[in-house]
């Protein structure tokens, strides 16, 4: 029993060992459907309205890497940007959670890594949600709310309520 014991942790050690680190990160998601696909490429927002201002975000998912261009805009329309803020975030996907869209329960997935904005350079933690409806045939993200910006979190951190707006993948 020991030396299977022994054996078994040895194997396991040198398959660890022969994976880079790259190898380790998953940077894929399920959808809807119960399809895991890669965020990879452009995905897009309609012009947001949050009542005070608005807002239009662009994701351009490349492997682990994603950058978030949001233009915010201060009149009726998403016309003349009044401010842009990127944010570069290294990331990877962790296991689902239940998220909260429209009050409709939904299989969603956590993501995790480290975020720079453009806006003071610092690094931080990046804790999020993203859930991707398949079932029109077109790939839209939803993301989850923040805590700092109202929404609910799990015990472990991350959003469990999701922005009712649709980040449309080109």
């Amino acid at each position: 029993m020991y030396f299977n014991k022994m054996l078994s942790n040895t194997c396991l050690f040198f398959l660890l060992w022969s994976c880079s680190e790259k190898d380790l990160i998953k940077t894929t998601v399920l959808t809807s459907s119960g399809n895991e696909i890669s965020m990879d490429g452009i995905w897009r927002s309609n012009c947001i309205d949050f009542t005070d201002f608005r807002l239009n975000e662009t994701f351009d998912f490349d492997g682990k890497g994603l950058i978030i261009t949001i233009h915010q805009y201060t009149g009726e329309t998403c016309e003349n940007s009044d401010a842009t803020e990127t944010v570069t975030i290294i990331f990877q996907t962790l296991e689902t959670i239940i998220a909260q869209l429209n009050g409709s329960a939904v299989v969603a997935n956590k993501v995790k890594g480290t975020q720079t904005s453009s806006s003071d350079n610092k690094s931080s933690e990046f804790k999020q949600t993203f859930y991707v409806d398949d079932a029109s045939g077109v790939n839209v993200l939803y993301h989850g709310i923040f805590g700092d910006d109202g929404g609910k979190l799990s015990s472990d951190g991350y959003p469990v309520q999701l922005h009712p707006f649709a980040i449309v993948k080109e």
